[in-house]
């Protein structure tokens, strides 16, 4: 090739190149964002799998207390820190709560219960007019006998637990489960 001269290519050769580069492009562009996206969900991912792991071992110490009662958990629930199960055959509920030092359990024998009630415990802000602080939420279960003393579900304790998170709804739901199957007993 003579200087000066230049080399004349196809209008394919063009859009072959023009394709290529197109295509390079095209594939940084999606690792990129294959990255990012995957950096982005990483910590959803990691959350998720350490809530799954938090409530297989509230859900594990529920049957474990459900076993050393000789019952068997039926129905249960698992609500941020705390699991709470339902023994329709033995009438037993049995909670399970994560604490710093391990999971608490707790057992409660219906057929020696004549109510249960949620507390809730408050407090007024400092500050602020008419604000009011959920410091703890309880279930709470009152004995058929006289001189018994009450058992209480802490399922929420500000110190423990900073924010609710559902707790307040989760107690009065499981209020008023255990309250019908108390109204309805065989005697």
């Amino acid at each position: 090739m003579r200087p000066g001269c230049r080399l004349m290519r196809s209008p394919s050769d063009f859009l072959w190149t023009t394709n290529l580069l197109k295509m390079e492009m095209d594939l940084a562009t999606a690792v990129f964002a294959s990255i990012a996206l995957s950096l982005c969900a990483l910590p959803f991912i990691v959350d998720h799998r350490s809530r799954a792991l938090k409530w297989k071992r509230l859900l594990a110490a529920l049957q474990g207390i459900a076993k050393h009662h000789h019952g068997h958990v039926d129905q249960h629930e698992i609500c941020s820190e705390v699991a709470v199960g339902l023994d329709t055959k033995h009438n037993a509920l049995y909670f399970a709560s994560k604490q710093q030092q391990g999971i608490t359990t707790q057992h409660a024998d219906l057929t020696e219960i004549r109510a249960c009630q949620v507390l809730r415990a408050t407090r007024s802000g400092q500050g602020r007019v008419g604000e009011v602080t959920i410091e703890r939420v309880e279930l709470c279960f009152l004995p058929k006998e006289k001189g018994r003393s009450e058992i209480r579900f802490i399922l929420f304790h500000d110190v423990a637990n900073g924010q609710l998170n559902g707790e307040s709804q989760f107690a009065d739901k499981w209020a008023t489960l255990i309250t019908d199957r108390l109204k309805h007993r065989t005697h």
